[in-house]
């Protein structure tokens, strides 16, 4: 008798690509997009902001080059008469 290689044998199944699968599934990638583009608006680029609250900046250098002031304008504010009236009122 002849062993029987049938159960032995391995199938290898044919695994799509990343790319074919992003293709085939393209509708849902598209309905995606307006709340990857949401987030990255609302959630990332309030980002920029802090860091230019804590920064002396300048045209010519960009929010990269600019001098770190830490705390320096908040104290400022703080301290200042007109500034403290503001905040009681």
């Amino acid at each position: 008798m002849k062993p029987n290689n049938k159960r032995h044998q391995v199938h290898h199944t044919h695994q799509k690509s990343l790319l074919q699968r992003i293709w085939e599934h393209k509708i849902l990638y598209l309905m995606i997009l307006p709340c990857l583009f949401f987030y990255l608006i609302f959630n990332y680029m309030p980002m920029t902001s802090l860091v230019l609250a804590f920064k002396d900046f300048r045209f010519d250098t960009g929010i990269i080059g600019g001098e770190w002031k830490g705390l320096h304008y908040f104290s400022r504010f703080l301290i200042h008469v007109v500034h403290r009236l503001l905040l009681i009122r």
